[in-house]
């Protein structure tokens, strides 16, 4: 399952259908707020959202999760009450005990708030322009940095049982080498660091060599 970044939705997964094996279903989070869900309300209770998610997905199927940014603490927090996770594939995030290395930009008037967006990129030019857009866009897009921006308000618990793989771009301005190495000590299994050319939308710009890494973690988490 897929779990994008602040403000995304499908379209962050868009094209990894036919890079994955014919018997592996894709699965995108997709809340409310973004794309066809934009007339909703977007998410104000994480906790909520990962209550929705455990409803949505069920359990029964063995599952490989990754998340990319905020998504990927979602997913994290989403393994906790999923007992078929295979693997843990955290993108794009620090650990959730390390200091963040971006200020907090949710409460920023509109300018200020687009003008960080535009530093992390991932956002094209023409739409940060278009204001109109931009209207539709910002409401689901402050409500993730709020909800990411928050303080931790649970202990993140016993490792998890499964392995975690954390990705990370080369020229990410929002993580270290330490923080995604951190990721570590949040399972009783394996762990694998990689690191991708990039920046913060590494997944999206180099996607052919992260659902590689994907493929490869569905390939070791089935059964013998």
């Amino acid at each position: 399952m897929g779990l994008p970044h602040a403000g995304g939705g499908p379209a962050a997964f868009q094209g990894w259908r036919t890079r994955l094996p014919d018997d592996v279903d894709l699965l995108v989070a997709h809340l409310p707020g973004r794309e066809t869900r934009l007339r909703e309300a977007p998410p104000s209770d994480a906790g909520r959202v990962v209550r929705e998610l455990v409803a949505a997905i069920g359990t029964g199927a063995p599952i490989v999760l990754f998340g990319h940014s905020w998504g990927a603490h979602l997913a994290f927090r989403l393994t906790r009450h999923l007992p078929d996770v295979r693997h843990l594939i955290v993108s794009g995030a620090g650990a959730p005990h390390c200091p963040r290395v971006m200020p907090p930009i949710a409460h920023l008037p509109r300018r200020e708030f687009l003008d960080a967006l535009a530093a992390l990129g991932g956002i094209p030019e023409p739409v940060l322009a278009h204001e109109e857009l931009m209207d539709a866009l910002l409401p689901a897009l402050r409500a993730d940095f709020r909800l990411a921006e928050a303080p931790a308000s649970e202990h993140p618990g016993a490792p998890l049982p499964c392995p975690i793989t954390a990705l990370g771009g080369s020229r990410d301005p929002l993580t270290t080498d330490e923080s995604l190495s951190a990721w570590s000590s949040y399972t009783a299994s394996t762990f694998r660091r990689l690191t991708i050319a990039g920046d913060h939308f590494f997944h999206v710009t180099r996607q052919d060599e992260v659902v590689a890494h994907v493929v490869r973690v569905i390939s070791e988490a089935r059964p013998v």
